[in-house]
C-alpha cells in the first residue's frame, strides 16, 4: 500500500500526517510546527511549477494529465473522501473516474460534487456493461483479498465491488442519479465483449447531449481486438493499464489509439503488484530533481503521463495526501525520451 511505500499515512488532510509518526507523536515532541511548514514549503513549491494538460485529439479539448481513480470510495468514508475531491479542484485538476460496478463510488461523488457546487468544473468519467453476472460468486476472502493479475486488494475494512447484473440503459440512467447529473463527459464501455452491443447506444446518446465523449476500457495485452473497435466505431478515448511494470500497452495499444485518435486514460499507474513496497527504503534518484520530482510515486506516473499517446492517468487514492504528492508528477514539464529511458533504468535497478 501507498502509506507503507511513501511514509505518508492516509490523513484527511494535508497537514495530517508527512510520515508514519502520529500527530500526537509530533506534538510530544515538539515537531508539528516543522513538519507542517515542510509539507506546505513542498506545496507551494508544485504550485509555482505550471500545470501538464494534453488535448484530447478528437477535439482539442486540453485536460490536466493527472486525474484521480476512485474504485474504492465508500459511504462510510465519506468526510475524508469529500476532502479529497476538493482539494483535487484547489490543485487545478479536473478528471474523476469512476464506475457502475465501484458500488458507492458513484454517489460518494455525485453528493460531493453537488455540495461543493463542482460539477461544471469536473470532467466526470463512468463506465457500464451489458449486465454481467460471474457464474460463480467470489468469496468474502476473494473480496478482500488481491484482485486479477496480482491488483492490490482493497483497503481494511472495504470489499471489492461486486457486479449487480444491471447493465446498457439501466445501468446508465442509474449512473447519471448517482452523479447528479444530466450528462457525463466520458462513458466507457468496461467490458471489451460488449463494444459491439453498447457503442450504437452511446453514439445516440452522444448525439442527444447525454455523453460528451465515448469510449472503452481495453485490456493492453489484446490489442487486436482494441483495434478491430477502433476501425469499427469513432472512439474518442480508450483507457488502458499501464506502467513501469506492466508494460504490455506498448505492444500495439498505445500506438493503436495514437493512430485512431483516440486519448487515453491509464488505469494502475503505479503497477500492479505494489510498486511503491519495491522501493520502499530506496533513495529516490538525485538526478529526478531536475524535472521537479520528490517522491518514487511521483516519478512513476512522470514516466506514465510523458509518453506521446497518454492523455491522462488516473491514480486511485482516499487520501489528500497521497493526491497532493500525485498532482505534482502533472506539473512542470513532461519527461524527455532520454529522462524516460533513464528512470526504466532506474526503476530495473530496484524492482
Amino acid at each position: 500500500m501507498r502509506a507503507a511505500a511513501s511514509a505518508v499515512a492516509a490523513g484527511a488532510v494535508w497537514f495530517r500526517a508527512m510520515n508514519t509518526i502520529s500527530r500526537r507523536a509530533l506534538l510530544r515532541a515538539g515537531l508539528l510546527g516543522a513538519a507542517t511548514c515542510a509539507l506546505q514549503f513542498r506545496l507551494e513549491a508544485a504550485a509555482e511549477l505550471p500545470l501538464i494538460t494534453k488535448s484530447i485529439p478528437r477535439s482539442g479539448e486540453k485536460l490536466p494529465v493527472i486525474g484521480l481513480g476512485t474504485i474504492w470510495y465508500r459511504d462510510a468514508n465519506y468526510p475524508t473522501l469529500k476532502l479529497v475531491i476538493q482539494r483535487l479542484f484547489e490543485l487545478g485538476a479536473t478528471v474523476i473516474d469512476t464506475a457502475a460496478i465501484y458500488g458507492e463510488s458513484e454517489g460518494v461523488i455525485g453528493r460531493a460534487l453537488q455540495e461543493l457546487n463542482l460539477r461544471q468544473r469536473c470532467f466526470l468519467a463512468s463506465k457500464f456493461d451489458a449486465g454481467h453476472m460471474p457464474a460463480i460468486l467470489p468469496t468474502e476472502a476473494q473480496l478482500r483479498g488481491p484482485g486479477p493479475g496480482g491488483v492490490d486488494g482493497p483497503p481494511p475494512g472495504i470489499t471489492r465491488p461486486m457486479p449487480d447484473g444491471i447493465g446498457g440503459l439501466a445501468s446508465f440512467e442509474r449512473s447519471l442519479q448517482r452523479l447528479s447529473t444530466d450528462h457525463l463527459d466520458l462513458l466507457q464501455v468496461h467490458t471489451m465483449s460488449d463494444a459491439e452491443a453498447l457503442l450504437p447506444r452511446m453514439l445516440e446518446w452522444k448525439r442527444a447531449g447525454k455523453i460528451r465523449y465515448m469510449g472503452v476500457s481495453a485490456p493492453a495485452a489484446n490489442p487486436e481486438r482494441l483495434v478491430q473497435v477502433l476501425q469499427a466505431f469513432p472512439l474518442d478515448f480508450v483507457q488502458l493499464d499501464y506502467s513501469l511494470n506492466n508494460r504490455a500497452a506498448e505492444n500495439g495499444a498505445l500506438q493503436a489509439c495514437a493512430e485512431h485518435g483516440a486519448a487515453v486514460l491509464i488505469n494502475l499507474p503505479l503497477g500492479r503488484n505494489g510498486m511503491l513496497r519495491k522501493v520502499q527504503g530506496q533513495p529516490l534518484p538525485v538526478w529526478v530533481k531536475e524535472m521537479g520530482v520528490t517522491s518514487w510515486a511521483q516519478l512513476f506516473l512522470k514516466w506514465v503521463v510523458s509518453h506521446p499517446a497518454v492523455t491522462c492517468a488516473i491514480p486511485g487514492t482516499t487520501s489528500v495526501a497521497h493526491l497532493e504528492d500525485d498532482f505534482r508528477a502533472g506539473c512542470g514539464r513532461l519527461a524527455t525520451t532520454a529522462q524516460r529511458l533513464r528512470i526504466e533504468q532506474d526503476w530495473a535497478a530496484v524492482a
